[in-house]
Order: C-alpha cells, then structure tokens, then sequence
C-alpha cells in the first residue's frame, strides 16, 4: 500500500478513533526514515561535488 495512504489513514484514526482501518505504522516509519537518510545523504554529495 502507498505510504502516503497509510499516513492519511493513521491521521484520520486521529479523529475518528473507532474507525475501522489498520494502520502499518512500521512500515510508514520506516519509509519515513528511509527518505529522510536518502535525502540528507543526497543533499550532503550534492553540496560536496558544488563546492
């Protein structure tokens, strides 16, 4: 399932607690710290090669 699903879904279990929806919340964390290590490690060779 799409991460960005996930994260609405788990946003609406926010307000609507007996919501009938099952959230992976290790998979949206994961992806989430996925993206951001990926990114900053991107970010960090790009401004190296640019100075």
């Amino acid at each position: 399932m799409d991460p960005a699903l996930q994260i609405i879904e788990w946003v609406r279990l926010g307000y609507f607690p007996s919501l009938g929806v099952k959230v992976d919340y290790a998979y949206v964390m994961l992806f989430a710290l996925f993206s951001l290590t990926l990114g900053l490690l991107l970010e960090c060779f790009v401004v190296r090669q640019r100075t």
